[in-house]
């Protein structure tokens, strides 16, 4: 008896959804995960290489590109959510790095080393 009674509650008063399950609402953000960026010279003894500018473009078009400069180490570090990016480092006096294809993982670390050369130089003696 006691059990129909019970039965009977949850048919007439059915649990309710909360919003973020809610079918009719957007579907909640997924989790940022971290990405670094680490731009380097091309030395046998590599330095970070501070004020590169670093662009992380994501490969879903509904994604805006972000973009920082890298700080007094080199590093330029990111949250984004899991998915494929091309990243970018650019910087005066050095040739661009593009890496396509940079998967990054819920929960995971992702660090990319991006080794810079020196761009072309033309000296003119008058």
């Amino acid at each position: 008896m006691m059990l129909l009674v019970l039965l009977a509650q949850l048919t007439l008063n059915p649990v309710q959804c909360p919003k973020p399950c809610d079918p009719g609402g957007p579907p909640p953000d997924p989790p940022s995960s971290p990405l670094v960026i680490r731009t380097l010279d091309e030395s046998p003894d590599p330095v970070g290489l501070p004020g590169m500018l670093v662009e992380v473009h994501p490969r879903a078009k509904r994604q805006s590109a972000i973009s920082m400069q890298t700080d007094k180490f080199g590093y330029a570090a990111f949250e984004v959510p899991p998915g494929i990016y091309d990243v970018t480092a650019s910087s005066g006096g050095f040739r661009t790095v593009k890496v396509k294809k940079v998967r990054v993982v819920a929960g995971q670390r992702q660090l990319v080393r991006l080794i810079l050369k020196v761009a072309s130089t033309t000296i003119t003696i008058q």
